[in-house]
């Protein structure tokens, strides 16, 4: 797979965008990775069984579930309007409201009837809770106008400190969204901001830099996720959310019931 190099030759000084209006905001210091911090960020992902989904992946098991849930004859009609949009989706084509609540009813559908899609949601969620955690353990050489000590173990930052560091940051965009900072908040972006930074240090294929979350929200892949804000809420343990927002709701375009409902 091509890759995207995206390297500094030496370390740089970050500001989260998010906090960049408030007085003395943290500036976070990223290093320049070689190939072994690279190893160590990947080998924690792996070692904790850590997967993400391309859109491609989504779409596939998409279509298995129609093919699972319909008879082919109620499923084809499904399927050739899912094909359609993805495919307006996919080339960055606007769809119509009308085609965005068929999606999106398809989809709760979908995902309340088909166990891998299930299955896949939580792994991603897991993904979004612990691969920030790692990058910035990994990526970050220090910070300065931070309140908090600095800590190193083995060369990289524990995480226990990471979760120190993301409920800091959260008091100080709680605090600033409170006096009326410009451009603060929801809380957590910072920490999102971050992640995103120390990844953008590093040499990231196409997917990986795909699945980047946004600058101003953490990414989703269409589906449910958990938030940064989720990592502070049990000792070191992620608490990803269930995200079982599914109801029972369908549009007319799939209200048969599903083969083996």
């Amino acid at each position: 797979m091509p890759r995207i190099p995206i390297e500094a030759s030496e370390k740089r000084e970050f500001t989260p965008e998010s906090l960049a209006n408030i007085i003395d905001p943290p500036v976070f210091i990223l290093r320049s990775p070689d190939e072994r911090h690279i190893r160590r960020y990947r080998a924690c992902c792996e070692d904790d069984g850590l997967e993400r989904f391309s859109d491609a992946d989504w779409e596939a098991e998409k279509v298995r579930a129609i093919e699972t849930l319909w008879t082919p004859e109620d499923g084809q009609p499904i399927l050739d309007r899912f094909r359609t949009i993805m495919a307006s989706l996919n080339q960055s084509i606007e769809i119509s409201a009308d085609d965005q609540d068929w999606i999106g009813e398809l989809d709760e559908t979908l995902f309340a009837n088909h166990r891998a899609l299930m299955v896949m949601r939580r792994k991603q969620n897991e993904w979004y809770n612990y691969a920030p955690v790692y990058a910035i353990g990994t990526f970050l050489a220090g910070w300065r106008q931070f309140d908090l000590p600095w800590k190193l173990e083995a060369g990289y930052v524990p995480t226990r400190h990471i979760l120190s560091l993301l409920q800091r940051l959260g008091e100080i965009e709680r605090a600033a969204i409170a006096t009326g900072v410009e451009g603060v908040g929801p809380e957590g972006v910072a920490f999102l901001q971050l992640w995103t930074a120390c990844l953008q240090q590093t040499r990231l294929d196409e997917d990986e830099e795909k699945n980047l979350p946004a600058p101003s929200q953490p990414s989703s892949q269409g589906e449910d996720s958990t938030t940064a804000k989720d990592l502070s809420q049990a000792d070191g343990k992620s608490t990803a959310a269930s995200s079982e927002g599914v109801n029972s709701s369908s549009s007319s375009a799939h209200k048969k019931t599903p083969v083996g409902a």
